[in-house]
C-alpha cells in the first residue's frame, strides 16, 4: 500500500509515557495533558508546544495522580483551576495559576488575566477526595454553573460536586445510578440545557438523566451492541448527540421528537409515574427519538467530538487496530471526508481549536500532535469518477463526471476497461468500449446439449483439416472460426457464448491489420494485445472450472499463438482438458473429428499420438474384477465391502461369512447367521461385518 506523505502535521511533542487525557485553559494558549504516570503543562506558542512544568514531582506519587481524564475550567475567575480523576477513585483539584504567570508567555496573546481572582483563594497544593469506589472514567465542569462539575466511574455511578465543598466532603451533591454492574465509560453536561446529563454505558445504553430528578433517568437507549466509550453533543443543535461504541458504529441520535424530554425542559413537575414508564419502552416500539444517522467504521470507536463551526461534521478515533483519526460527514457515511494520519499508536483523546481548523489528540505512547484538518489526506479525492457496466447482451451503462475526449485515450478513463476510437459509416471517429477486464459470464455452469456439441464439431472440421500455417491466412483462418461460431450461437439462442465468440472476433479483427491503424491506435496496441491475453486466460478458467471441455479446447485451438506465454503456469490443465475432449469425442465415435483436434492441439505431445498409437482406446472396455476368495475373475454378481475395497463372488462372500466349508457351490436365498466378521484377505484383518447379523 502506498503511504501517501502526512501534510496536515502542523507540530508534535512525547512525552516518556502513555497520555490518557489533553485538555485546553479558555485561551487556548496552555494545554495540559496527563496519563497513569505523567502529568504536563505546556504552553501553545506559534501552533507549537513549550513545556513549562511537570505537574507530577518526585513526592506527587500514588494512584491518586494516576489520571484518567482532565478538564480544564472554562469560566471567568476561575480560569487556573484543572479537575482530574484517577484510577482509584479520588478527584484532584489543581490551580495553576502560579505556574502560568510564572511562564514566559507574552500578556498580549492571553485575553484575561489569571492573577484577578476576586472571591476565590489560591491553592498552593493539590487538593483531592475520594469520590468512587472504583476507577473514575469521565469528569466535566458545568458550562453555565462555575461551581459545579461531575464524575463518573466505573463503580456505575455519575456524581455531581459542588466546587465550595471540595475537600470538606466525600458526600457527592447528587449522585445517579442506574445499575452498580453497569460502569459508566463516558458522561458530560449537556451545553444547551443545564439539567441534562448524558451517560454511556458499558452495557450499549444511553441514559439521560435530568438532575432536578436523580431518583430515575428520563429515558433509556439502546445505543449500541457493546460497549459505549464516547458521547459527543452537538454544539448547535441542543437534541442531537452523538455516541460512539465497541460494535464500530458511530450513532446521531435526536432527542427532540421525545416529549419526555419537552416536558423536562419547561417545568420541574414531571409526573413521576410518566418518567418511570421510560424504562419500559424500547427502541422498536416508541416513535419518539429517533437514530438519524449512523456511520460504519473499521474498529471500535473510543473518541467522538463534533467539529466546532461544522454542524454536520464530527471527529473519531479508534481503540484498537487503527491510528488514524477520521472526519465524517454525516451525509457521506462510508467513507470519512479527511484521514489524519501521524499517530503510531491508537488516540485516547480529541481537542478542537475553537475555530474548527486545528485539532489537538495524544495517544498511548506519549504523542500530542496538533494537525490541520484542511490539508489531511481526502479519501474521496482518490476514488474514480467514473464506471460503467457490462451486460451480457453487449449492452453498456457509463456514468462520468466529464465528456471523455480523443485525450483521455492516452491515459483510459478506468485502469479495468480499454476504449478504442472507430469510425463509422460516416467517417466519424467514435469512442468505443471493447472490453472491461474484470467481467465474468453471468449465470454458472453452460450445459450443452449432444446436437449442439455435435453441430459444433460439424463446423469446425473443416476449418481444423485446412489450417494454414502461414501468418497472413492463419489471422483470416481465426476469423472465420469466430464467424461460424457466432452464427451457430445466435441461431441457437446462446447468447453468452455469442457474446463470447463475438468479442474475440472484435479483438482478432482489430489485431490483424496493424497497417491500417492510427498513431492513436498504434499507441494502443500493446494495451490490447495483453488485455486480450487477459481475457482469454480469464474465460479459459471460467469454462474450465464449469467443466465446457470442449470450448476450452476451441479457445486454445483458435488462440495458442496470441496467448501462449499468459499460460505458462497452466499447461498440465490445459493439456488436460484437452485429452478430456479427445476422449468425449471418441466416447461418442466421432473419431475423425478427434483426430482433426488431436492434430490441431497446440502440444507437441498430444500432436504425436496418431504417430505412437495406432489402437484406438475406448475406455468402455474394462477387465473383470477379481474374486477375493477364489481369484477367479467375477463375470456375474460381485459384492465387496465399503470398508475395505475386497469384494467376491456374491456365493462365495456368503459361504465365507456363514462359516460354510464348501466353496461355489449354489446357496439358497434364505438368511444366515455371520460366524466370520473379518475380511477373506489374510493380509486385511478388516471387520467387514458385525458376528450375529443376518445375510439375506
Amino acid at each position: 500500500m502506498v503511504r501517501h506523505k502526512e501534510v496536515s502535521l502542523v507540530s508534535s511533542y512525547k512525552v516518556e509515557s502513555s497520555l490518557s487525557a489533553i485538555s485546553c485553559d479558555a485561551s487556548e494558549r496552555f494545554l495540559v495533558a496527563g496519563g497513569r504516570e505523567v502529568l504536563r503543562l505546556f504552553s501553545i506558542e506559534n501552533n507549537s508546544l513549550r513545556e513549562i512544568r511537570n505537574l507530577r514531582s518526585s513526592r506527587r506519587k500514588g494512584l491518586k495522580y494516576s489520571i484518567n481524564d482532565i478538564h480544564w475550567h472554562k469560566q471567568p475567575g476561575y480560569y487556573s483551576l484543572v479537575l482530574s480523576g484517577s484510577t482509584d477513585g479520588s478527584l484532584v483539584l489543581w490551580d495553576l495559576a502560579v505556574d502560568i504567570e510564572s511562564a514566559n508567555v507574552s500578556s498580549s496573546s492571553i485575553s484575561f488575566s489569571y492573577s484577578s481572582f476576586s472571591s476565590r483563594k489560591r491553592l498552593t497544593e493539590p487538593r483531592f477526595i475520594t469520590a468512587h469506589e472504583r476507577a473514575i472514567n469521565k469528569v466535566d465542569w458545568h458550562d453555565t454553573i462555575p461551581n459545579s462539575f461531575l464524575s463518573s466511574s466505573q463503580d456505575g455511578s455519575i456524581s455531581l460536586w459542588d466546587l465550595r465543598e471540595f475537600g470538606k466532603s466525600n458526600i457527592p451533591l447528587l449522585n445517579m445510578c442506574h445499575s452498580k454492574s453497569d460502569p459508566v465509560r463516558d458522561a458530560s453536561f449537556s451545553p444547551h440545557q443545564p439539567y441534562w446529563i448524558g451517560g454511556g454505558y458499558e452495557s450499549g445504553n444511553f441514559l439521560l438523566w435530568d438532575i432536578r430528578r436523580p431518583d430515575l433517568y428520563l429515558f433509556n437507549i439502546r445505543a449500541h451492541n457493546g460497549l459505549v466509550f464516547s458521547i459527543s453533543w452537538h454544539p448547535h443543535n441542543e437534541n442531537i448527540i452523538a455516541t460512539g461504541g465497541r460494535d464500530k458504529i458511530i450513532r446521531i441520535w435526536d432527542l427532540s421528537q421525545d416529549e419526555r424530554t419537552t416536558e423536562a425542559q419547561g417545568s420541574l413537575d414531571v409526573n413521576k409515574e410518566h418518567i418511570r414508564s421510560a424504562h419500559l419502552v424500547d427502541k422498536g416500539s416508541f416513535s419518539g427519538w429517533q437514530e438519524m444517522f449512523s456511520l460504519m467504521t473499521i474498529a471500535a470507536i473510543s473518541k467522538v467530538s463534533w467539529r466546532p463551526g461544522y454542524k454536520e461534521q464530527m471527529a473519531s478515533a479508534s481503540s484498537v487496530l487503527d491510528t488514524r483519526i477520521s472526519i465524517w460527514d454525516i451525509h457521506r457515511p462510508y467513507l470519512p471526508i479527511v484521514s489524519l494520519r501521524g499517530h503510531r499508536d491508537t488516540v485516547s483523546c480529541l481537542l478542537w481549536e475553537s475555530s474548527g481548523n486545528l485539532l489537538f489528540s495524544c495517544s498511548k505512547n506519549g504523542a500530542i500532535i496538533i494537525q490541520q484538518v484542511d490539508k489531511g489526506y481526502k479519501p474521496y479525492s482518490r476514488l474514480r469518477n467514473n464506471v460503467f457496466a457490462l451486460s451480457t447482451q453487449n449492452s453498456i451503462a457509463f456514468s462520468t463526471y466529464n465528456q471523455p475526449s480523443k485525450e483521455d485515450l492516452r491515459r483510459p478513463l478506468s485502469q479495468n476497461a480499454i476504449y478504442f476510437w472507430k469510425q463509422d459509416e460516416s467517417k466519424t471517429l467514435r469512442l468505443k468500449l471493447m472490453y472491461k477486464d474484470d467481467y465474468s459470464p453471468v449465470g454458472g455452469g453452460i450445459g450443452l446439449d449432444e446436437s449442439i456439441f455435435r453441430q459444433i464439431c460439424r463446423i469446425v472440421s473443416p476449418f481444423l483439416r485446412n489450417k494454414s500455417k502461414h501468418d497472413s491466412l492463419l489471422w483470416e483462418w481465426r476469423i472465420s472460426i469466430c464467424k461460424e461460431l457466432m452464427s451457430l450461437y445466435a441461431s441457437v439462442g446462446l447468447s453468452q457464448h455469442e457474446f463470447i465468440w463475438s468479442t474475440f472476433y472484435e479483438f482478432i479483427q482489430l489485431l490483424s491489420d496493424r497497417s491500417s491503424f492510427s498513431y492513436l491506435e498504434r499507441c494502443m496496441y500493446t494495451r490490447v494485445r495483453a488485455l486480450f491475453e487477459c481475457i482469454v486466460v480469464k474465460w479459459w478458467r471460467y469454462f474450465s472450472n464449469v467443466g465446457d471441455v470442449q470450448t476450452c479446447s476451441l479457445i486454445l485451438i483458435l488462440c495458442w499463438g496470441l496467448v501462449q506465454s499468459s499460460f505458462n503456469s497452466l499447461l498440465d490443465e490445459a493439456r488436460g482438458t484437452f485429452t478430456s475432449y479427445l476422449d468425449i469425442l471418441r466416447r461418442m465415435e466421432m473419431h475423425v473429428i478427434a483426430t482433426e483436434v488431436q492434430n490441431a492441439a497446440p502440444f507437441p505431445e498430444i500432436c504425436q499420438w496418431s504417430s505412437s498409437n495406432t489402437m484406438i482406446e475406448d475406455s468402455r472396455t474394462t477387465s473383470c474384477p477379481i474374486c477375493s476368495f477364489c481369484h477367479c475373475q467375477v463375470r456375474g454378481l460381485y459384492s465387496w465391502c465399503q470398508g475395505c475395497g475386497h469384494g467376491a463372488h456374491t456365493k462365495c462372500m456368503v459361504n465365507w461369512f456363514v462359516g460354510s466349508d464348501t466353496v461355489g457351490k449354489e446357496t439358497s436365498l434364505e438368511q444366515f447367521t455371520c460366524v466370520r466378521s473379518t475380511c477373506p484377505v489374510p493380509s486385511c484383518q478388516h471387520r467387514c461385518i458385525h458376528p450375529g447379523n443376518l445375510i439375506v
